[in-house]
C-alpha cells in the first residue's frame, strides 16, 4: 500500500534524476515482468512516452506498472493497458498520478504485434 505523502516522496526523488527501485507485486504483465522482479524507475516526461513503453502509476494506493497505450485527447488522462488483458484499457489515469519510466525493460516485437492484432480485430484500436 502505497500512500499520497509517499508517492510525492517517489515522485520528487524521480524528479531529482534518481533511479528508483521498485519490485513487482502483481503477475498482470507476466511473462514480460514476474511477481518480486526488481525493476528500476526513472523519470520521463508524460508527453515523450511511447506506445508500449512500461509505466508506473498511482491507483489505488498502490503502483502499478503496465504498458502506455495512448493519452485521452480530450482530458488528458492517460491510458494504460496490461499483458494479461491486453484488448482493454485500464481505468484512464490522471497524469498527477504517473509516476515515471522502467526504461530497461521493454515489450518484444512479437507481444506488440500481438497486442496490436488483438486490439484490431477487437476494434479497439
Amino acid at each position: 500500500m502505497v500512500k499520497l505523502e509517499e508517492f510525492l516522496l517517489f515522485k520528487k526523488y524521480l524528479s531529482q534524476n534518481q533511479a528508483l527501485p521498485l519490485k513487482i507485486a502483481s503477475d498482470s504483465m507476466e511473462p514480460l515482468l514476474k511477481i518480486g522482479q526488481e525493476i528500476k524507475l526513472v523519470f520521463k516526461p508524460i508527453d515523450d512516452l511511447r506506445p508500449f513503453d512500461l509505466i508506473v502509476f498511482l491507483e489505488n494506493e498502490r503502483l502499478v506498472c503496465h504498458f502506455y497505450w495512448h493519452r485521452n485527447s480530450l482530458d488528458g488522462s492517460i491510458l494504460t493497458r496490461s499483458l494479461k488483458n491486453p484488448k482493454l484499457s485500464d481505468f484512464p489515469i490522471h497524469p498527477d498520478f504517473y509516476l515515471g519510466l522502467v526504461p530497461d525493460i521493454r515489450l518484444g516485437f512479437a507481444q506488440k504485434a500481438k497486442v496490436t492484432l488483438l486490439n484490431l480485430i477487437n476494434g479497439s484500436l
